[in-house]
């Protein structure tokens, strides 16, 4: 809260990642360095790359496009 409003302030922490996000279950929080840079405004999350989870392998390894990215769009969008 201190450096809320401070523009020049850069930071980093670790947190955990227990939300919800179509195709991944989070029975367990994915723990993660959260980076912070005020300037650009928002944190930025990044899941711990040794953690064994979906979600962390697709967000290192990405997915394919004609195959999850344009499903997932379209759940998102009910179509």
């Amino acid at each position: 809260m201190e450096n809320y409003n401070h523009k020049e302030f850069k930071g980093g922490c670790f947190g955990w990642l227990a939300n919800y996000l179509p195709d991944y279950e989070f029975s367990n929080a994915i723990p993660t360095d959260v980076f912070i840079d005020n300037k650009i405004g928002r944190p930025f999350i990044y899941p711990h790359e040794g953690y064994d989870h979906p979600f962390v392998k697709d967000f290192y390894q990405g997915i394919l496009k004609e195959e999850e990215a344009e499903r997932r769009i379209n759940f998102v969008l009910n179509k």
